[in-house]
């Protein structure tokens, strides 16, 4: 018979050999509802600890222990890495993320400025509409006084097919 409420003294010392301590076991027993058995047989889970040592250097460079633990355990880097190379500054990190968006060979470039196209208008061509690079950069914007007589044509042909059959 499994109990779930009464811890005794014996289940507390061999809680504390394994490593678990009061209120972690009363915790367990009590709010999560876990047998006593089981509370004090499972051991606790263990963080990553981080190098002390390293993080005092990190901290010294400038670089956060928050930082540090990421570039770590998310982008894998060594704990020298880490440690040494100072965060970029709001600014170099905005020149660093405009470069990798700047998808465009200056032929490219060349082409939307003579179509009076902005590269965020070509963006949004690509990634939200689906349209091919090509499409969006080749396809000039809709003049104001070409957007009454483009609505009237697709008003006109409303139902309709491409070659003039009615949709079902």
């Amino acid at each position: 018979m499994k109990r779930h409420y009464y811890i005794t003294p014996d289940d507390y010392a061999r809680a504390e050999a394994n490593g678990i301590n009061k209120r972690t076991l009363e915790r367990r027993v009590r709010e999560f509802g876990w047998d006593i058995e089981r509370a004090v047989n499972t051991p606790i889970l263990s963080r990553n600890k981080l190098n002390e040592s390293m993080v005092k250097l990190a901290e010294k460079n400038g670089v956060s222990r928050r930082l540090y633990a990421r570039r770590i355990k998310e982008l894998g880097w060594t704990e020298e890495q880490a440690a040494s190379v100072p965060p970029m500054s709001r600014k170099e990190v905005g020149k660093e993320n405009a470069k990798r968006a700047t998808r465009f060979t200056d032929k490219q470039l060349q082409i939307m400025k003579k179509n009076g196209l902005k590269k965020v208008t070509v963006l949004n061509r690509v990634n939200r509409n689906g349209w091919t690079m090509e499409e969006a950069i080749n396809t000039p914007t809709v003049q104001p006084h070409e957007l009454g007589e483009w609505r009237k044509r697709k008003k006109r042909n409303r139902g309709f097919l491409n070659d003039g059959r009615k949709a079902q």
